[in-house]
């Protein structure tokens, strides 16, 4: 079960979720021999929320695919900006994942706005690769008029959801991954970007203080403040050697959760049921 701890955690304009989720989520909890959840995080949640038995729980963190998403060569960075039309020397943070407001696609675009403004000469871009889920957003371009009230339309660029095997493309291609959700079940889009070598910002939310190694493989944010996000971006875009260095260690502490790694927990929980 992944599912408990993200109920009731909504931004101004989701809707609440059905009681009848919560009910049949405590129907799972009651009637099995055993829960597997991605954190720590996830455990007291249910132990708090449904009454679980502890000692009925498994801790097993999910796994990326880190034979597809691996970082490559300079030349396959290269190919991946010239096919998105990405100029080779832009500076370019990444956001991959749902547009609605619990993954803070809208906090990314005012920090961007306000790195942007510090900084015009590093030629700063924003690639946004997602569709609409959920609720929380208005309409589904309104992110479009958030870039647009924001003055940085034309740093940023909107491309629908793409498959894994393209989705390695854009990791390659961009200097951040940016992972601003106000809650997460574990973050493989975090572990994603780092088995491609790119760092990570995100959220101190959920399972992604596991998902990235604050100051080594990426940086972790306290809370959703624009102003506070624009400061850690601007860290890592100003400061190349940092930036690179963590982008090259980031792929072996993607290797700690391989989907091998994630295989051999859940056989190991099962034998002990």
């Amino acid at each position: 079960s992944s599912a408990a701890s993200e109920v009731y955690k909504r931004q101004d304009g989701d809707t609440p979720e059905p009681e009848s989720r919560r009910i049949c989520e405590q129907q799972i909890v009651d009637n099995a021999d055993m829960l597997v959840v991605n954190t720590d995080d996830e455990v007291r949640s249910l132990v708090a929320g449904y009454d679980a038995d502890a000692s009925r729980i498994r801790v097993v963190p999910p796994g990326a695919d880190v034979e597809r998403f691996t970082p490559g060569t300079d030349r396959a960075t290269e190919r991946c900006r010239r096919e998105l039309g990405i100029p080779m020397r832009a500076k370019v943070i990444g956001f991959i994942g749902r547009l609605q407001r619990l993954k803070g696609p809208h906090v990314l675009l005012r920090a961007a706005a306000e790195v942007i403004r510090r900084h015009p000469e590093e030629n700063i871009r924003v690639i946004v690769c997602g569709g609409p889920s959920g609720s929380g957003l208005a309409r589904p371009d309104e992110l479009h008029d958030l870039a647009r009230s924001l003055g940085i339309a034309g740093a940023v660029r909107f491309l629908p959801p793409r498959p894994p095997e393209e989705l390695v493309a854009i990791y390659r291609a961009t200097d951040i991954v940016a992972v601003p959700s106000f809650t997460e079940t574990f973050g493989l889009v975090a572990l994603e970007a780092q088995a491609s070598g790119t760092p990570v910002v995100a959220a101190r939310v959920g399972g992604l203080p596991m998902a990235v190694d604050d100051g080594v493989s990426g940086v972790l944010v306290d809370g959703h403040d624009p102003a506070e996000w624009a400061d850690a971006l601007e860290a890592l875009v100003v400061d190349d050697e940092r930036r690179i260095e963590m982008g090259e260690r980031a792929p072996a502490h993607a290797a700690r959760f391989s989907w091998t790694t994630t295989a051999s927990a859940y056989r190991l929980s099962l034998i002990h049921i």
